[in-house]
């Protein structure tokens, strides 16, 4: 059983942290396939995920679409990664990422959103 302390301050104090941390994602990772997948984000840095993801579209002068963003950002939670311009456009790759049919539903998924074929 966890017992939660009322007072933040207590761990500042009795136990020398300089400073509070907060647990933005955690990520299980597969030792035996190497396959990672988000397990856990945070509200804060799912707002940053989804912001870098609509600056790097826009970047590229892709038209952004509500639709788009999210399944970069569900790519991203799926694999544990975070998917650059260059490993998106190749559909391949991402093809041989898939262990099973959601994975491969999720990838045609964005290919059907982001237009290529």
């Amino acid at each position: 059983m966890v017992d939660y302390k009322k007072n933040d301050d207590y761990d500042l104090h009795y136990r020398n942290l300089t400073q509070r941390y907060e647990i933005s994602k955690i990520v299980r990772k597969d030792k035996i396939v190497g396959r990672a997948e988000v397990i856990y984000q945070s509200r804060g840095a799912e707002k940053r995920e989804l912001a870098g993801i609509e600056k790097m579209l826009a970047s590229a002068d892709v038209q952004i679409s509500e639709k788009l963003v999210k399944t970069v950002f569900r790519l991203n939670q799926k694999f544990g990664e975070y998917h650059t311009l260059d490993m998106l456009s190749d559909t391949e790759q991402l093809m041989k990422k898939c262990r099973d049919n959601r994975d491969e539903a999720l990838v045609k998924d964005f290919i059907s959103s982001s237009g290529r074929r």
